[in-house]
């Protein structure tokens, strides 16, 4: 095959303003696709449930073996494989899944076993206290109930063994100190625990009622003491521990403030004793600081009584504390901004995930308290919409992406590839400017009665002047980069009998746009950017075109995509974010369909 390439050279900054035009011929050569196999052979729908089983497998990104991250990391979670692969290695490799649908990569399927929802069983032993009411506690995985966290809240059991499922949740297996099992429970409804549980405050009375029990040091066993000295005594259990045994331990003083040590309750009973009352009123500022005077100030709120048990000689003491806080009479400004959708529904998501549509006019709002404080509130509301998405696309001229193609470009001297091209110069986009393009074009040809011009349906052809608009942007001429990268792809071969666009002409330009509220829409950017392709390539040509001057600088675009009889264009553009505007490279061919020998 063979193409020939009348071109038109110029560039736009800021406002569309053409500069000068270039000619160059190219070339090609037939060429034929073997399509091959691939060596992970085809997608296998799967559905198992598989658990990490092995550590320091590589989870692979892809099939060039790009690594995305590690089975050690994930060692005994359980995974839902929705796919495999039978590669030509050998190995069979899995697509990980996890509850919520995010993929985790390839992994050999030798790192892990095929196991039911739950995952298997993994032996525990640690001891665990009930912290939340509510939970079913299960009697098997097809979630049949078995029990419920309200009638076993704050005690402690042994977690035998656990179970790490599929839907993100740890499974204890629970028993009590008799070996009785209590089911299945979410890990979320307990906290890890000792056997003798949590220390919990008491602060009772207690009278010591047997001469025959250990005092204990700690619940290793180590033995303090023993009743027989403390017979008869009143003692302060000033707090207590649940154990795993079933018993009750208090932790005991003396009035002196002395530890006695750990004593089961069962050595115990509630000692009787005389206990005055006394009622305490504390008043503080909005710092917590201590006031005497209140005038100026206004009450805002009291405490629930707090209880404080001391001894005094023979008496006990329950002292009820009531904390009155109070703020001294102010006034307040509050400035409130609420962010909104088109439809006024208020947005709770991250506003980096929407475009400003309209600022609102603030909206001044005077509230008078019944203690004499006024509090102005100014209110804005904004109206922003989603992002959309094919201007979420547009990459920052900061991206590793970016600062790669115009160093490999402008200073390499290298080719952009067809893979690159296709990342940087989207396609969605580059059909939104080809069709308003081409109509505006097909009204100038109308006008002076020229055939229309289509845009093309080879969409090789859509690929292969994308690499051109990009290449554009860092060296500007009609001459591609000298040099190529070996693992890269330059061109797509047609088949024998494939329709292909020949490239009659070449047209390439640059400009920036300022960015602004309306072109955040891609329908109005691809709007805008054809527009100023339109005024600079056809618009301010027009008058030296349609003159007796010769092909030139100043009427070569016009020429090549008005004037001629070419039967397909085809458009591609490539924009980069500045932050305030978008640097944007255009490459604009026109040609004849021909069929690929």
């Amino acid at each position: 095959m063979k193409k020939r390439f009348v071109v038109g050279l110029s560039m736009l900054m800021l406002v569309f303003v053409g500069f000068s035009h270039q000619e160059v011929i190219a070339a090609g050569a037939n060429k034929t696709v073997t399509v091959k196999e691939k060596p992970q052979g085809s997608y296998i729908s799967d559905g198992s449930y598989v658990q990490i089983t092995k550590k320091n497998y590589q989870m692979w990104q892809n099939f060039n073996w790009k690594k995305r991250d590690n089975s050690t990391r994930f060692y005994g979670k359980t995974f839902k494989a929705r796919g495999r692969y039978e590669h030509r290695n050998g190995s069979t490799y899995y697509s990980l899944y996890d509850h919520k649908g995010n993929w985790y990569g390839y992994l050999n399927s030798k790192a892990t076993k095929k196991v039911k929802a739950q995952g298997n069983y993994i032996s525990d032993g640690r001891y665990i206290k009930i912290t939340k009411n509510n939970y079913d506690m299960w009697q098997n995985f097809g979630w049949k109930k078995k029990n419920r966290t309200t009638t076993v809240y704050g005690k402690t059991f042994k977690a035998r063994g656990r179970y790490e499922h599929f839907n993100g949740s740890t499974y204890y297996s629970l028993y009590d100190n008799n070996g009785k099992w209590y089911g299945y429970l979410n890990a979320q409804a307990t906290k890890g625990s000792k056997p003798e549980g949590s220390y919990i405050s008491d602060g009772r009375r207690v009278e010591i009622i047997s001469k025959n029990y250990e005092i204990w040091q700690n619940f290793n066993w180590k033995k303090r003491d023993t009743t027989k000295k403390y017979d008869k005594k009143i003692l302060n259990a000033r707090g207590r521990y649940e154990h795993f045994n079933g018993s009750t331990y208090y932790s005991l003083y003396d009035d002196k403030d002395k530890w006695i040590g750990y004593l089961n309750a069962k050595a115990t009973r509630g000692a009787k004793e005389v206990i005055e009352r006394r009622d305490v009123t504390v008043k503080v500022d909005q710092t917590g600081k201590k006031i005497t005077e209140t005038t100026g100030y206004v009450f805002i709120s009291k405490t629930q009584p707090v209880l404080t048990v001391t001894r005094e000689k023979s008496k006990t003491i329950h002292t009820y504390t009531v904390t009155e806080s109070y703020r001294k009479v102010a006034n307040k400004d509050i400035e409130k901004t609420i962010n909104v959708d088109q439809d006024g529904q208020l947005i709770t998501e991250p506003i980096s995930e929407y475009d400003l549509v309209s600022e609102g006019e603030v909206v001044k709002t005077i509230e008078k308290m019944s203690n004499g404080d006024t509090t102005t509130t100014y209110t804005k509301t904004n109206i922003y919409r989603s992002k959309d998405p094919i201007i979420k696309n547009i990459l920052k001229n900061n991206d590793p992406r970016v600062m790669e193609v115009a160093n490999q470009v402008g200073v390499s001297n290298t080719r952009v590839s067809i893979r690159q091209a296709e990342e940087l110069s989207r396609i969605e986009l580059n059909n939104k400017v080809a069709d308003i393009f081409t109509d505006m074009v097909n009204q100038e040809r109308r006008l002076y009665k020229k055939p229309m011009i289509q845009v093309t349906k080879d969409e090789k052809a859509k690929k292969e002047i994308a690499m051109r608009a990009v290449e554009v942007m860092y060296q500007f001429s009609h001459t591609a980069p000298s040099n190529m990268k070996s693992d890269e792809q330059y061109w797509l071969e047609r088949l024998s009998g494939e329709t292909e666009m020949g490239f009659g002409t070449e047209n390439i330009s640059g400009a920036y746009i300022v960015k602004s509220i309306e072109n955040q829409l891609s329908d109005n950017l691809a709007r805008d950017v054809a527009k100023g392709m339109f005024s600079q390539y056809i618009e301010s040509e027009r008058k030296s075109a349609h003159s007796d001057e010769p092909y030139s600088n100043e009427n070569g675009h016009y020429r090549n995509i008005i004037m001629t009889d070419h039967s397909d264009i085809v458009v591609a553009v490539y924009l980069v974010d500045n932050g305030y505007s978008y640097h944007v490279s255009t490459a604009v061919a026109t040609g004849t369909n021909f069929i690929e020998s």
